[in-house]
């Protein structure tokens, strides 16, 4: 979940998300590393959107501040 500028994990379902993404988990690697464009992706077929399309645009920007290590996602 993302509030106030801040991540949290939360396995509770009680709340409802307002935007949720589904992908595999190569091009979810490549959407975090930033080999991956969210917009094509989505075009594309491989980036499924339920909910608020535009707080899923706002997640590549955000992603885009934050450097992931290729390697570290084995």
């Amino acid at each position: 979940m993302l509030h106030n500028d801040q991540a949290t994990l939360s396995y509770d379902l009680s709340h409802h998300a307002d935007c949720t993404l589904r992908l595999s988990t190569a091009d979810f690697k490549k959407l975090i590393t930033g080999n991956l464009n969210s917009t094509t992706a989505f075009m594309f077929g491989k980036l499924k959107v339920d909910g608020s399309i535009g707080l899923a645009l706002k997640l590549e920007s955000l992603l885009k501040e934050y450097v992931f290590d290729e390697e570290k996602f084995v």
